[in-house]
């Protein structure tokens, strides 16, 4: 199921809504099909090239989008019907194409690789679902209403659109280079790393990149070092227990 899409899961036993267990996965390289090629398919390939998988798409025809994406060596095309060794090591499986008698070959043999798998439109048969997600970079916010309410998951979404902006995808990356640059220059010393990474996240940076202020991991470090301790808060989040 996908938040997205206004579908809505229930448990292989039948519970309504139950709690699903949060969890990013790092799917780069790794084996993902995608069994269907229409317009379901489609948008689910899109959401999923975006994080790098080793992608394969089954099915006897696909959209034209998806040709396009064939055609430049973002994914494999296997032109032909499910057959269940076309699984044999993958990771993740989504099926979308909207036939009964498929969505069970597809859980059986998953159910037979151990393989998690989201079936489009058919709640009884997923493993998982797909959250509403805000991504800047390496920054992401998903949303699950776990099925109870898409319609919700996607007005969230929505404002946490507008709560962080587009350049957080630069403050977030220049985050993680003055963490590396402070943890080099002091190795030995976790006390002043953890304080001086927990003054980072007050001194404004998303402002002033928003700004146009020219902004590097050295000079970041530069100035937090000869800053007085505990700064007046001019943007961010509390980093009292970063390491």
């Amino acid at each position: 199921m996908d938040e997205t899409a206004g579908t809505m899961r229930i448990t292989s036993a039948g519970a309504e809504h139950a709690p699903c267990y949060p969890l990013f996965l790092d799917i780069r390289h790794r084996r993902v099909v995608v069994v269907g090629g229409g317009s379901v398919a489609e948008r689910k390939v899109m959401q999923l090239l975006a994080y790098g998988p080793d992608l394969l798409v089954v099915s006897p025809e696909v959209t034209d989008g998806l040709r396009g994406h064939v055609d430049r060596g973002d994914l494999a095309w296997l032109r032909q019907r499910f057959e269940p060794s076309v699984l044999d090591g993958a990771q993740l499986v989504f099926c979308s194409v909207g036939q009964e008698a498929v969505d069970a070959q597809v859980r059986a043999a998953c159910d037979d690789r151990g393989i998690l798998l989201n079936v489009a439109d058919e709640p009884r048969t997923c493993d998982f679902i797909v959250p509403a997600v805000v991504r800047r970079g390496g920054f992401q916010v998903a949303v699950s209403t776990s099925g109870a309410s898409p319609g919700l998951a996607r007005e969230v979404r929505r404002e946490l659109e507008r709560r962080y902006p587009p350049i957080w995808e630069r403050y977030v990356a220049l985050l993680g280079e003055v963490r590396g640059e402070v943890r080099r220059r002091y190795p030995d010393d976790p006390h002043m790393r953890r304080m001086l990474l927990g003054q980072v996240l007050t001194i404004g940076l998303p402002e002033r990149l928003e700004a146009g202020e020219q902004l590097d991991a050295g000079t970041i470090a530069d100035e937090l070092s000869v800053s007085p301790a505990g700064p007046s808060r001019r943007g961010g989040v509390s980093g009292k227990d970063l390491p």
